[in-house]
């Protein structure tokens, strides 16, 4: 009898400890999957603050800070999707799963509509469709929010292991207003003339520096230490709110052999940037008297034409 019962004893054993091994090996993978949903969770709820943040100052805000604003959101977004959307690690933890792709879907559609829309609506303001643009990206906005609370009553309804901190509350949806009201007001805001939401090229010539450097003598005169060249340089900087496009930017040197012309093509420029083009020597005669204009043809809608060129007179030493 003994030698029958002992090993059906261990066998027992075994099993019980397979059974529990396994159990605990499922039990570390929910956590670390909830974990991992809390971290996005987190950035999420950082985010919806900052949307947030955005459709409050709607009247005074540029266009750079939003479309920055609302493209590091969709970046987060899109790689909590890359999460959601990959297989979990065990079925237990699919509904949660689930619903956190779901909430993630609705928002990144609603983010999306929401910024390209005030844009739009900034841009042309005579369309009137962007009313109903933006109450549908609004609504995305609140679909995602529902869902993501009912991840969070599942969390509770069903007995997953906790991970090491709750998950946060997620609201995306900037305002509890009602769509009509809501989207009207973001409208006029986003049309206010108090921001720069509207396009504005702005490719500015900021400098024009020569080699050898410029000086001014006793009587306030431009001039250059004697040389036989002159080297000009020429620094563009985008004052505007969108990318340049590509710009050919011109030297004309006249004098006293007439006129120098030389070219040089830039690169677009996001706003805020500057570059400093280098052209070829010129040669000039000592004691001679020079006008230089470095200049860019602009783009048709530039918001300010006044800063497209600059001119200076001088003279070259003789000694």
């Amino acid at each position: 009898m003994a030698r029958i019962f002992w090993p059906l004893l261990i066998i027992a054993a075994v099993i019980l400890g397979l059974v529990v091994s396994a159990a605990g090996v499922e039990t570390r993978a929910q956590i670390d999957y909830l974990s991992d949903i809390h971290d996005h969770s987190v950035q999420m709820a950082r985010n919806g603050d900052a949307l947030s943040g955005v459709a409050e100052r709607l009247r005074t805000i540029a266009r750079d800070e939003l479309v920055t604003v609302a493209q590091g959101i969709l970046e987060d977004i899109a790689e909590a999707r890359a999460f959601a959307d990959a297989d979990p690690p065990v079925d237990s933890v699919i509904p949660v799963r689930s619903l956190f792709r779901q909430a993630l879907i609705a928002w990144e559609i609603g983010v999306e509509g929401f910024y390209v829309t005030l844009l739009e609506a900034s841009d042309n303001p005579l369309d009137a469709t962007v009313v109903d643009d933006i109450a549908a990206a609004i609504a995305h906005l609140r679909v995602g929010d529902a869902v993501y609370a009912l991840l969070l009553d599942e969390l509770e309804r069903v007995d997953y292991p906790s991970p090491l901190t709750p998950l946060p509350g997620v609201v995306m949806s900037p305002t509890d207003d009602g769509l009509v009201v809501a989207s009207l007001r973001y409208i006029e805001g986003a049309r206010s003339p108090e921001n720069t939401l509207t396009i504005r090229p702005g490719l500015a010539v900021s400098q024009l520096l020569a080699d050898p450097e410029w000086q001014l003598d006793a009587n306030s005169q431009v001039v250059l230490t004697a040389s036989e060249t002159v080297v000009f340089s020429v620094v563009l900087t985008n004052d505007g709110n969108i990318d340049s496009g590509v710009q050919v930017v011109t030297v004309n040197l006249r004098g006293v052999d007439g006129t120098v012309t030389l070219e040089l093509t830039v690169e677009a420029l996001v706003p805020g940037r500057q570059v400093t083009l280098v052209f070829e020597p010129i040669e000039v005669t000592p004691g001679q008297s020079y006008e230089v204009t470095a200049s860019i043809e602009g783009e048709p809608e530039d918001w300010d034409f006044t800063d497209n060129s600059i001119t200076v007179a001088f003279v070259v030493n003789s000694n």
